[in-house]
This record gives C-alpha cells, structure tokens and sequence, in this order.
C-alpha cells in the first residue's frame, strides 16, 4: 500500500484529479453566479408581467361587462366571473415579494379598489337581470376601473423604476462576478502551472540525468559515479537496476579480461609446446638420419665395387646419383624450406641406386 501511494502513477493520477476538482469548483462557482443573475433578472420581468397579466384582466373584465350589460348573455356574465377570479388570484401573487413601503401600498389601493370594483360588477349583474336601472351603479364601476387602472400603472412604472435599479446593480454585479471569476481563473492557472512545474521538475530530472550516465556508460566509461535517489517510486527503482547494471557489467568485464589471460597464457604454452615437440621430432628425424645415412653409404658403395667389374658406366652413373644425393642433404641442412622439384629429384636418385641393389624386386 505504502509503494503504491509514493508510484508517480498514484501522482499522476492525483494531480488530474486535483485538476479537475478545481475545474469542477471554478465552474460551480460561475455557474452559480450565472444562475444568481438569470434568477434576478427572471423576478423583475416576472413582476412586470404579473402587473400587466392585471391590467390585461381588468380590460377584458371592462369589455364583458359592457358586452353584458349590452346583451345580457350569460356566456358574458360567466366571463366576469371568470376575470374577477384571476384578478382576485393575481392580486395575491404580486403581494410577494414587496420591495418597500410604496410598492405595499398601491397593492393595498389595488385590492380595496378591487373590493369595490367586484361588488359593483355583481350589482350590474343582478340589476341587468332584474332590469333596475344601473347607471349609478355603471358610473361608480367605471370609477373604480379608472382608479384601479391608475394604481396599476403607478406600480407599473414603479416595477419599471425599481428594476432598473436592480438592473444596474446586476450590471455592477456581472461585472464584479467577471473580475472575480477572471482573478480565480488567472490564480488557478498560475498554481496549477507552478504545480505541473515543480511536478514535472521532479519528474523528469531524475530521469534526464540517468540518461546522461547513459550516455557515459555508451560512451564506454563504467567508472562513472551514480548518486543515490530516494523516492520510494519507480525512479529509484530504475536507478537501482542500473546501477545493478553497471556493477554486473563491470563484474563480466573483469571475468572476460581474466578468461582471455588465461586464454593467452594457454595458447603461449601450446605454442611453446608445439615448438618442443616440432623440435623433438626434427631431434628424433636427425638421429634417424643419422642412422641411415652410414647403412645407406655402406650398402650403395658394396653396389658400386661389385658393379665396377661387371658394368662401369653404370657404376659411374651410381656414383653420380650418390654425389647428387649426398650434395642435397647438404644443402637442404641450411634451408627450412624446399620445392617439391627438389624433392622430386632426389627421390630419382634415391630410386635410381636403390634399383641398383634390388633390381625387378622394386
């Protein structure tokens, strides 16, 4: 367990993961203000819409009731109803949030307006039905459709003025989120390019300067002196073999110098022993000569006196071939190498007075 967390593959793979738990905080933290600004700029145009969903169901609440008044369907009435409904439901969404005091009371103005705005509406309805006559009754519903209608856009362009306020706080905002996101990017790069220096420092010079012993031991140079490293990782692991390497090639070396030595002093000694015993044989060849020469001379000169009464010439001829012969070995004592035309020669002589003695038998 201990050598797997000190291997640079542990390392490496916990420098990516740092890497991209950085990554992974970095866009979190731009995701999260992106989402903070679409958040705000999402509530002031939902604000806006809510106030003009309102004004949209008080006109089409003015134009069924009019249309009622005028036909007296009930496709109408239930129309108002309906519009009365989604104002009244309306009215309870924009009175939250409320930004200040001012905003809380048109919306309060709005809702007591509505109150009447409603009762005056179920009053036209019921005196339409009953045929009593409404102008009273039409008249203050068209004031209140004139003052709700007034709160309405007083909120409205308060909404207007507020988010424009927020509007520009968002742009201040964006712009603080950008330099802060820029000074976290520019900060993370700069450690995480100090990190990957300092790692890759580590990493690779190590291994830069066992190449540069390589390089010597390539060159033929075992006497070089490699430092110790500790690391607990794959590198020491590599120094230690070659330095393995460079001890058990120096060891073979040693061995092969000490084999050819001895090698040397062997093949000296054969030499040494093939020139004794050449010489041995070259003593041994002498003395045999020396035993034949006189035998030889003896036999080959009892051959000449017998032939001398029988055949002279040929006598004569014996004795030239003897002359031959004897002046060879005299010549050939001093030489250490003879051509075979010499040695043919000598051979006919040698059978010439051998024929002599032995007649058809050779």
């Amino acid at each position: 367990m201990k050598s797997i967390i000190h291997s640079i593959q542990f390392k490496l793979i916990l420098f990516f993961i740092a890497i991209i738990i950085s990554v992974i905080l970095i866009n979190t933290l731009i995701q999260y203000n992106i989402d903070y600004i679409i958040n705000a700029i999402n509530q002031t145009v939902d604000s806006i819409r809510k106030v003009n969903d309102i004004k949209q169901d008080i006109n089409s609440l003015n134009y069924y009731v009019n249309h009622y008044l005028i036909t007296g369907d009930s496709d109408s009435m239930l129309e108002i109803y309906g519009c009365l409904n989604s104002i009244s439901s309306r009215l309870k969404e924009i009175s939250y949030p409320i930004n200040s005091g001012e905003e809380f009371q048109y919306i309060k103005n709005m809702q007591n307006i509505f109150d009447y705005l409603n009762s005056y509406a179920e009053k036209l309805i019921i005196y339409k039905k009953s045929n009593i006559n409404f102008i009273d009754v039409y008249k203050d519903y068209t004031d209140a459709i004139e003052f709700i209608n007034f709160y309405i856009n007083k909120l409205n362009e308060f909404k207007i003025n507020h988010n424009m306020v927020i509007y520009k706080k968002i742009q201040n905002g964006i712009g603080i989120i950008k330099g802060v996101n820029n000074i976290i990017i520019f900060l993370w790069a700069v450690v995480a390019t100090i990190i990957s220096i300092i790692f890759s420092k580590n990493l690779t010079l190590p291994i830069v300067r066992l190449a540069k012993y390589s390089n010597k031991v390539a060159e033929g140079n075992l006497d070089i002196e490699i430092n110790n490293y500790k690391s607990n990782d794959e590198i020491e692991v590599l120094y230690t073999s070659f330095a393995n390497m460079i001890y058990k090639i120096k060891d073979m070396l040693n061995k092969l110098e000490e084999k050819a030595e001895l090698e040397r002093i062997v093949n000296e000694q054969k030499i040494e022993f093939i020139k004794y015993r050449q010489a041995l044989q070259e003593a041994e060849l002498k003395s045999l000569q020396a035993q034949i020469n006189p035998h030889f001379l003896f036999n080959t000169l009892n051959s000449i006196r017998g032939m001398i009464y029988q055949d002279q010439d040929k006598a004569a001829d014996i004795v030239t071939q003897l002359s031959e012969l004897f002046r060879y070995n005299l010549t050939t004592d001093l030489q250490t190498h003879v051509n075979f035309e010499q040695e043919w020669t000598v051979c006919e002589h040698y059978l010439a007075i051998e024929k002599v003695r032995f007649g058809k038998r050779l």
